[in-house]
């Protein structure tokens, strides 16, 4: 690159490094230019001048300026006076001066701080060694003295200083690596070759700054290197793949469709195509980044479980088997990739390591955030599957699972949560007895439990888990398992079980309050473990929230005083923060009290006010004192519900702009704004809604990542038009999920759901247009017709088809009834017709009432219509009130029938009190499958 180099001083190239640092110095130089500076020609002699001529006359100005960039600038001159001083080699990590009379250097290897220091009175050429040894440099690291002779330019010093430069800039660090590489290759002696743990080095540093797409051209560009040049130096280890591979894996925000994930797998399929089988750390990797995005891409647990079933598949003694089945389309690096589910599908026959339980542990916990309606049983499947793979399960994998039990969804797992956690803990248990120590379950392996229990509809959970407590007490008595013994995190986890069962809760919460008595005694007595903290008196004041009892928001806010009085009197160290004060919020937003709403308003006041004097933390509300308000709000529903919510926002920013602290109105309060107007009946209510939304759209395209609009918006925004119940109502719901359906999975930022179209149904029938019907029909066989051919991924289901049943219930107009109850029985027949949803209790209750509303009262046909139908919704186990309310009007001498068959009396057919008799006598078969 350099037409001509003169240096004056031969000596100066004795030092390597210093010359290495000088020669890359050089590429910065324009063209046609002298330059003049110094270095130091050694570690320990004074610097030397140096002289440029005619530099830099094929040097690239992109290069130049990258370098420029890197080391900073020298000023050019023809001068060759010996006392000139120009600018020395510099960057963002380290810093020089330089002279002809004193260096200093300093610089940061490795995290620590080096000085370098160099003070040269003479410059006497004829110092003998021992005079060099006194005036050798020192390096003061961490207090320690090191001594440093001439140090030549490695490997591994080079490596260092990109280190240095790629922890600052890694672009820096890239110029670097490149100009290294460009000297070495034109056969520059003192030029090291750059290697893979070079590149690994630059590639962390894009990595950390969270620039995947540059560490990912990196990788490629080695490969080429080494394929395309024959240079093995370049050729990815496996620690460069798991970087990348790590990198994509953990790059999780905004990734709604699993692109990233689905680029780390790619990557360690190309370490397979390369003849570097991954081990099988890289593929759990691989496994836990689809598990991270579990419950916000669609396809992350199923591509989770493919990557398990392969590794699974290489322990049946067939190294071939493992076959890779990919679902995304798979395109350059380079290119943008848009996922796609239903692809064509690519496979490669590949041989996978066996998983271990790191691999296991992950998958469980994918389980735990997908929501799906099995994740617990699957859970316990998986623990299965560990033991059937030769993996034993430790106290992660078992803890994992019962905190799936602890987040069952549910009915049928929340039943059984209770009674299957505590045989997990009887399970560790009886394992560490055994000796194995690997299953010695933990305090965290207690709580987890117990909020297991509290998430359970067991009737007996508040038993069970005061059981849980007692049974640590006899551990710790007995001391079968070491160091186990209650602490006040049990506690809690106890007093929030009991917040939550089922039964007396009145007499739970005054348990809750008993508990907090008696850790305050046991305290005093000595167990410093279970000292009462601010959760546990905020488990106590959500207790009385939660309890249904008329008093239970004054219980609250005397619980509250409580803490309050003994803070000030130094009885306790605790102090109620905005957690404490926002749950009794809630209590008073639960109440039926009059002036409720105004004491739950005061609280929140009276935070504002006093962190707004003392930037107090504890005392600062936050995004749950907003919702509570606001939502309490709109349960009300009071004629100014929806102002009093839309103030109480617009004082929110206000607070956050006097920039104290306050905490920002994010997504969830904004939604919780719109669904507030959404149930208002204000005449402007549907469009002060969208108002909001359209705000939220365009802020998260200016890069406001808080305000994000998600389905709960979108389908907030269309139940205030459905709401509406007019027919432009119905127009602009349909015309708001059709803009949102045409941007892309990025442009929204959010997933569409099968809610919006059907909530875009019930707009439609509250308009109670003549054309409702057809339309309804419509949208329901495109959703259809796009799911069949795979042009979406939005299924109907049972509610879908049940709006469009309910869209004929409502129609009113003479002439096109026989049409609509047409409909309503093709929809209904296409519903049992379906695999896996049926017709549900809602959806035969809403048939009979169209029924009811489309065909003559006292047709024959009618009711053999009503009896038919009733057989069948026997059968099907979905008789329920609704049902029965509906099938009174239907069939008025069926309901007569059914009541006295029950053993009832028909005094009044509107009495309740008959359906109530009715439920409590039929078979319980036929109401076996009713949800809740």
């Amino acid at each position: 690159l350099i037409t001509s180099v003169v240096i004056s001083m031969e000596s100066a190239m004795k030092d390597a490094g210093l010359s290495m640092l000088l020669l890359i110095f050089v590429v910065l130089l324009h063209a046609d230019q002298t330059m003049a500076f110094l270095v130091p020609n050694d570690y320990y002699n004074p610097p030397q001048r140096i002289t440029i001529h005619n530099v830099g006359s094929g040097i690239h100005d992109m290069v130049a300026s990258r370098m420029l960039g890197l080391f900073g600038t020298a000023d050019s001159s023809t001068s060759s006076s010996s006392d000139e001083t120009t600018r020395p080699l510099a960057s963002t990590t380290s810093t020089a001066n330089i002279n002809n009379n004193n260096a200093s250097f300093y610089s940061n290897h490795d995290g620590k701080r080096i000085q370098i220091s160099h003070v040269d009175n003479n410059n006497n050429d004829n110092d003998d060694l021992e005079m060099k040894k006194k005036k050798r440099k020192k390096f003061d690291i961490m207090n320690e003295t090191y001594n440093f002779w001439e140090e030549t330019l490695t490997l591994q010093s080079f490596n260092m200083d990109l280190h240095n430069l790629a922890s600052e800039d890694p672009q820096k660090a890239r110029d670097a690596l490149e100009i290294m590489d460009s000297l070495f290759q034109q056969g520059l002696s003192s030029a090291v070759e750059p290697d893979c743990r070079c590149y690994n080095t630059v590639i962390e540093g894009y990595i950390e700054r969270g620039d995947l797409q540059t560490a990912q051209d990196i990788l490629e560009s080695m490969e080429q290197m080494a394929d395309g040049e024959g240079r093995n130096a370049t050729e990815p280890s496996e620690y460069t793949y798991m970087l990348v591979t790590q990198g994509w894996a953990d790059d999780v925000k905004d990734d709604f469709s699993g692109k990233s994930a689905d680029q780390a797998e790619r990557v360690m399929r190309r370490m397979q195509e390369r003849g570097l089988p991954p081990n099988v750390k890289v593929w759990s990797i691989v496994l836990d980044g689809w598990c991270k995005r579990a419950g916000v891409a669609r396809i992350a647990m199923s591509r989770a479980e493919d990557l398990l079933q392969e590794m699974e598949m290489a322990l049946e003694g067939n190294p071939a088997a493992a076959t890779t089945t990919t679902r995304l389309t798979r395109k350059s690096s380079k290119g943008k990739d848009v996922v796609n589910p239903k692809s064509s599908t690519d496979k490669a026959t590949t041989t996978a390591p066996p998983p271990n339980i790191i691999t296991y542990t992950s998958f469980i916990a994918g389980l735990a955030r997908s929501r799906d309606r099995s994740l617990a049983r699957k859970a316990d499947a998986t623990l299965v599957r560990m033991e059937r793979a030769g993996v034993t399960p430790d106290v992660v994998a078992f803890t994992s699972v019962l905190n799936c039990w602890a987040k069952a969804n549910n009915r049928r797992e929340r039943e059984l949560a209770a009674a299957r956690s505590l045989r997990i803990l009887d399970e560790m248990e009886k394992r560490f007895a055994r000796g194995d120590y690997q299953v010695k379950p933990s305090l965290i392996s207690y709580a987890t439990a117990i909020r297991a229990i509290g998430n359970s509809m067991d009737d007996d959970s508040a038993q069970r888990a005061e059981g849980v407590l007692r049974r640590l007490y006899e551990l710790q008595k007995s001391g079968k398992i070491p160091g186990i013994r209650p602490t006040t995190s049990i506690y809690n986890a106890v007093i929030n079980a009991l917040s939550r069962a089922p039964g007396n809760r009145v007499r739970f919460a005054k348990k809750a309050e008993a508990y907090l008595e008696e850790m305050h005694k046991r305290y005093a007595k000595g167990e410093m473990e279970v000292q009462p903290d601010v959760r546990t008196w905020a488990a106590v004041l959500r207790s009385w929230s939660m309890s249904g009892a008329q008093d239970a928001a004054a219980n609250a806010q005397r619980v509250l005083l409580q803490l309050e009085k003994m803070h000030e009197k130094g009885q306790t160290p605790v102090r109620p923060n905005y957690v404490c004060y926002t749950t009794v919020m809630g209590a008073f937003a639960n109440s039926r009290q009059p002036g409720a709403l105004e004491k739950m308003e005061a609280i929140l006041f009276k935070m504002e006010d006093h962190y707004t004097k003392t930037q107090e933390a504890d005392m600062r509300p936050n995004t749950v004192s907003y919702v509570t308000a606001i939502d309490a709000f709109a349960r009300k529903n009071e004629r100014n519900a929806a102002d009093r919510a839309q103030a109480t926002v617009d004082r929110m920013m206000k607070l956050y702009s006097m920039q104290l602290g306050h905490v920002r109105p994010t997504r969830i309060v904004f939604n919780s704004v719109i669904h507030c107007w959404s149930k208002s009946k204000s005449p402007d209510a549907a469009q002060r809604a969208e108002e909001i939304f359209k705000w939220m759209e365009a802020q998260y395209q200016a890069g406001d990542y808080l305000v994000r609009p998600d389905e709960v918006s979108l389908c907030a925004v269309l139940n205030a038009w459905a709401q509406h119940g007019s027919t432009l109502g119905a127009e602009r719901a349909q015309q708001i999920f059709d803009h949102m359906q045409s941007l892309t999975l990025e442009q929204r930022g959010f997933h569409i759901s099968i809610m919006m179209p059907n909530i875009v149904i019930k707009a439609i029938a509250r308009s109670k247009d003549v054309d409702a019907v057809s339309r309804a029909e419509a949208i329901l066989i495109k959703l259809e017709n796009d799911y069949m051919f795979g042009r979406s991924s939005l299924r109907p289901d049972v509610t879908t088809y049940s709006s469009v049943i309910n869209c004929c219930a409502y129609f009113r107009h003479p002439d096109g009834k026989a049409e609509a109850l047409e409909v309503a029985l093709r929809t209904f027949r296409k519903l049992c017709d379906m695999d896996g949803d049926g017709p549900n209790n809602i959806t035969f209750g809403t048939l009979f009432k169209a029924i009811a509303n489309l065909m003559p009262s006292g047709e024959e046909q009618r009711e053999v219509l009503v009896r038919s139908l009733w057989d069948k919704c026997c059968e099907d186990g979905q008789v329920d009130s609704f049902v029965l309310s509906q099938i009174r009007n239907a069939s008025p001498a069926l309901f007569h029938e059914l009541v006295e068959e029950t053993g009832g009396r028909v005094s009044n057919p509107r009495e309740y009190r008959n359906i109530e008799e009715i439920l409590e006598n039929i078979p319980t078969e036929w109401s076996a499958y009713v949800l809740d």
